[in-house]
């Protein structure tokens, strides 16, 4: 269909004149039926099916034009973890922060534990959100064209930063979370990642595979994280501001949770990157603990996508000790593997664990697809 994307063959069996495929056109994932000639090639243009509003998928056809297929509702809402933070210690049970239809994604929670940013489409357009988590109160703080703007909020929770897109070129603003007129401080700047503990300097994702360093008074931006052959993600500073941790990827379905020293406006040496996982599974989006002696991050280790945190050894950061589980979600129904990885958050406060997570549900439908003339 124009338009539409997501083709995902679905259906032949009974249906030998016409072949079923789920397509998503605008917000909707709809089943759709394509005719067939005798030698199997396309008879015709395709056809709509279903036209529900949620993810319809998954046909299966019997004779006579019968078919039945799964009506879904994918619901991605912000959630906290009560934890002691810093002794890697769940004290409580899993609490829903947001609330709505509207997707909430790359959330990040300020270092204080009363202010959460995320992105979110709830009015109809990409915006960037502030949620005060003592009043309960929602704003709207920036529009964005994407759903990829990825906020970066101030440990204080008193400035975010954020990403957009301005003329085919990405820039990103920092904005008062009281309000106010945003800043624009970084032009050629694909996503703001951290900022320091009172906002001065940022870390951010310029064009490419590495990591810059931006000066928000002088605008003086250094690139320091590159390394041939990795491509480098999720940059986060330490909560004292003297080490940097990120994941980083140099083969399919792999990536190793890295943490390297902080120097300021000076590259970070290969050799002064220390690992924290093995990097045989898929690691990433790292979260300091308050303390620092603590990193969270989500991984595929067990073969889901759960919440599994390291400890440090506080003067060197290398890790003491194996990986410890956290949180599983080992359920179809709410699980973390509904979203893609670029849209998931994990961040620490001081008694909490805060991240996005999708919740599936569902009913089966029978239907009748229609003959071909």
């Amino acid at each position: 269909p124009p338009g539409a994307y997501m083709i995902i063959p679905e259906e032949w069996g009974a249906l030998r004149d016409r072949v079923l495929f789920a397509a998503q056109l605008g917000d909707s994932t709809n089943l759709w039926q394509l005719p067939l000639s005798a030698d199997g090639r396309a008879a015709g243009t395709p056809q709509r099916l279903t036209s529900g509003s949620g993810l319809e998928l998954h046909p299966s056809a019997a004779p006579g034009g019968l078919f039945v297929f799964a009506s879904l509702q994918d619901r991605v809402d912000i959630w906290k973890l009560p934890m002691e933070v810093s002794q890697a210690k769940v004290t409580g049970g899993m609490e829903r922060l947001t609330s709505g239809a509207a997707a909430k994604l790359a959330p990040v929670v300020s270092g204080d534990g009363k202010k959460v940013v995320f992105v979110s489409k709830r009015s109809g357009r990409p915006e960037v959100w502030l949620k005060d988590l003592e009043s309960g109160k929602e704003t709207a703080l920036a529009a964005i064209n994407s759903l990829e703007g990825w906020p970066a909020v101030s440990a204080d929770g008193s400035k975010v930063a954020y990403g957009t897109g301005e003329n085919d070129r990405r820039v990103i603003y920092v904005a008062p979370t009281s309000g106010g007129v945003p800043e624009r401080v970084c032009e050629d700047c694909n996503t703001a990642w951290s900022l320091t503990s009172h906002a001065k300097k940022m870390l951010y994702w310029p064009p490419g595979r590495s990591v810059g360093l931006l000066d928000l008074a002088s605008r003086q931006k250094t690139e320091i994280l590159q390394r041939p052959g990795y491509a480098i993600y999720r940059t986060r500073f330490s909560p004292d501001d003297r080490w940097i941790a990120f994941h980083a990827r140099n083969r399919p379905g792999r990536s190793t949770v890295f943490v390297a020293p902080f120097r300021g406006a000076t590259a970070i040496a290969d050799r002064d990157w220390i690992p924290v996982t093995d990097g045989e599974s898929y690691d990433l989006a790292p979260s300091w603990s308050p303390d620092g002696g603590v990193l969270y991050f989500i991984s595929e280790r067990d073969g889901f996508r759960c919440l599994w945190a390291a400890r440090l050894d506080p003067a060197t950061k290398h890790p003491a000790g194996p990986p410890l589980p956290i949180q599983h979600f080992h359920t179809a129904t709410r699980s973390m593997i509904h979203l893609t990885t670029n849209w998931l958050g994990l961040s620490a406060a001081r008694d909490m664990l805060v991240f996005n997570l999708g919740e599936m549900s569902g009913n089966v439908w029978m239907a009748k697809a229609g003959t071909r003339e």
